[in-house]
């Protein structure tokens, strides 16, 4: 049995990412049956919550998800080990991954921006620097007036990306 101020300790403590939090032995309450069903539903979803509500954990919790899946990667066993979508997950053959997993963080890439166009410059390069890190061919590397969010999509098999947006209500409270 813990004492108050060891679970005290092992709280994530302003923490947000999944995999740190599994990896350090944090306190995580498993709610994965419902991660699974929220990524069963395969269509866009916008889920809000109030500040501090766990949001960014469970985009990096979806991230590592559709990234990694529950199987063990790159020498260490997967962060899902004991949660409950490690049962769910691999029966089914439309979840076997890895997807192109597109994660934007809306306060990160507004951080020092002034105008609407410097957002858009910024998203643009974050799109970019993704399909290059993602090995995705895009028909023009010139995006004056174009919709690189459309390029990418079509240099995407299938236009299938999971997206991802952090802080996705940082332009509107900025």
């Amino acid at each position: 049995m813990h004492t108050f101020n060891q679970l005290r300790s092992m709280l994530p403590g302003g923490q947000q990412d999944f995999a740190w939090i599994r990896a350090h032995g944090l306190i995580y309450v498993d709610k994965t049956r419902y991660l699974y069903q929220l990524a069963s539903i395969n269509q866009p979803l916008l889920l809000t919550r109030p500040r501090r509500f766990g949001k960014s954990t469970l985009v990096s919790t979806l991230e590592e998800l559709f990234l990694h899946g529950v199987a063990p990667y790159d020498g260490h066993e997967s962060y899902f080990k004991g949660l409950e979508i490690e049962q769910l997950w691999p029966q089914d053959p439309d979840n076997e991954g890895p997807f192109y997993v597109l994660h934007l963080d809306f306060w990160g890439l507004l951080k020092d921006c002034t105008t609407v166009a410097a957002f858009k410059q910024r998203l643009n390069k974050q799109l970019l620097h993704f399909a290059t890190e993602a090995q995705l061919e895009l028909k023009t590397r010139s995006t004056d007036g174009l919709d690189v969010f459309k390029l990418l999509l079509d240099a995407v098999p299938d236009g299938f990306v999971v997206l991802l947006v952090d802080e996705y209500d940082a332009p509107l409270t900025h």
